[in-house]
């Protein structure tokens, strides 16, 4: 072979090696930035996995009554449409002065009266989280409709002058709420809202034990960290999920530091908006939707940037009136004074800055 026809070799083999030696650089640099960023995330004392706590004795029975109370939730099909309509109407404004409405929610309520009694059992046992390989897609769909079960039974027996009942009925979602916080799959704006609790203190007032029985509930949920627990739940499911896909072995491989891009400019994203959530009530619902993108599902990060604000701008408000929610029923049922922030102002709050 002549001098002239290896080097003619040696320049296509170059050619040839050249986008494999770039393509392994390119995933070489992203690979350390991601390194970087999740020890950055595990410095600071923040998961970069789901935690898992492996539930045992009371809190292994509490897992497995909320498993069956959410499978067995279901709502009976035996009602026309229109008072279905009726009933949702009346729960969404959380006002029951529907009396068919609430003859429908009498309906739905008799028609899971199995899944209501595994509820409340659950919700007098401690929970640390559902067992490994017992969590199922359509978990926190049934989750969510047990809540929802909780709060058209309260709405029921308040119309009977059960104020008691009502009330122990909106402590079993409270507790609730922990298993839904649980979840892999973040919360996010369909967290349960406690629908018709002003309604159903005024038809039928507690006793002061059903009370401060429920002030301690909604006490144990008072977070004023709620938007950053938000923030981590979604970046730590952004996380575990992007990396099965990345280093799963699969054909997306091909496309790693792509993908390991993206994920990383996703976790800077995030430190923008956990920053942003340290600011004061209610400075930090404004910074949170001037960082003006939002890292994680639903959206993609090619969408338009009014998208993102627009979600952005609902996360933040959506979360500061769930804090502010859970804040007026502790003032509602605590029988002392209470000195707490209303998140939609930076003040004191007050009752009669309350709507529940």
């Amino acid at each position: 072979m002549t001098e002239r026809r290896v080097r003619l070799w040696l320049r296509v083999v170059s050619i040839l090696l050249l986008p494999l030696a770039a393509y392994s650089a390119w995933d070489y640099v992203e690979s350390r930035r991601l390194e970087s960023r999740l020890n950055a995330i595990q410095q600071r004392g923040e998961p970069t996995t789901h935690p898992y706590q492996l539930p045992e004795g009371d809190a292994d029975l509490a897992g497995r009554l909320y498993r069956a109370a959410g499978a067995l939730t279901s709502f009976p099909r035996q009602s026309s449409i229109e008072l279905r309509n009726r009933v949702g109407q009346a729960w969404r404004t959380g006002h029951w002065t529907d009396e068919g409405a609430l003859e429908g929610a009498a309906l739905d309520v008799a028609g899971n009266r199995e899944a209501l009694e595994f509820a409340d059992r659950a919700a007098k046992l401690p929970f640390v989280g559902f067992g490994g390989g017992t969590s199922y897609n359509y978990q926190v769909s049934e989750l969510l409709q047990l809540a929802r079960l909780c709060e058209l039974r309260a709405a029921v027996l308040a119309s009977r002058r059960n104020g008691d009942g009502a009330v122990a009925s909106f402590v079993t979602e409270v507790r609730l709420l922990r298993t839904l916080e649980s979840m892999t799959t973040p919360l996010g704006l369909m967290t349960p809202r406690f629908r018709g609790l002003g309604d159903a203190i005024a038809k039928a007032p507690p006793s002061d034990s059903a009370r401060e029985s429920a002030a301690r509930a909604f006490a144990e949920i008072d977070r004023d960290d709620r938007i950053r627990a938000s923030l981590i739940a979604y970046r730590t499911a952004l996380i575990e999920q992007p990396r099965r896909i990345v280093f799963g072995g699969t054909v997306w491989s091909a496309f790693r530091p792509l993908l390991t891009h993206v994920l990383v400019t996703s976790l800077d994203q995030f430190d923008r908006l956990l920053a942003a959530s340290d600011q004061p009530w209610p400075t930090r619902i404004d910074a949170i939707v001037a960082v003006g993108v939002w890292p994680a599902w639903p959206f993609a990060p090619g969408l338009r940037r009014e998208r993102h604000i627009q979600f952005l701008d609902e996360f933040a408000r959506r979360t500061a009136e769930q804090v502010q929610r859970i804040r007026c029923a502790r003032l509602a049922f605590s029988t002392r004074p209470l000195d707490l922030i209303d998140p939609l102002t930076g003040k004191r709050l007050e009752m009669l800055n309350c709507h529940l």
